[in-house]
């Protein structure tokens, strides 16, 4: 357990996330290893339905940010810690509804309400289970005392 392999851990949760935005792809959503769920699942549904989808000129919706220099060790018997994070969304990144032929804000579907400012601010708390992380991302509805 290194705070490097845990860095790799969250990074692939965040893109994951971009992922998931970009292609709808939910056969990604199933690992049981990455908790906390879809930052935006009205878009999901969306897909599923083929009602709706993501368009951008980026390959990146999501930026990503670790706010803090060095994981916390919330309980070492168990490999448990923790870093404040956060997701900074694209403005242009726009949600198009297929019956009415409009462009939305992707903000305009967050329905977990985990938009700030344009950013989403969490906790991810991970754990390791040798040899992989479980990786949990709460929402903290706007920036952490100090970040």
């Amino acid at each position: 357990m290194t705070a490097s392999s845990m860095n790799i851990a969250v990074t692939y949760y965040a893109n994951y996330q971009n992922y998931m935005l970009l292609s709808g792809d939910s056969r990604r959503l199933h690992l049981e290893n990455m908790l906390g769920g879809l930052f935006f699942p009205t878009i999901q549904e969306l897909y599923d339905n083929a009602s709706g989808w993501v368009i951008t000129p980026n390959q990146r919706i999501l930026n990503f940010t670790i706010l803090e220099p060095q994981p916390r060790i919330v309980d070492e018997a168990n490999h448990v810690c923790e870093i404040n994070v956060r997701y900074d969304l694209k403005p242009e990144a726009k949600v198009f509804i297929v019956g009415e032929k409009k462009l939305y804000p992707i903000t305009d579907f967050d329905t977990r309400n985990i938009v700030t400012g344009g950013s989403i601010y969490g906790t991810m708390v991970c754990r390791f289970l040798d040899p992989k992380w479980e990786v949990n991302f709460t929402p903290t509805y706007g920036p952490v005392q100090g970040n």
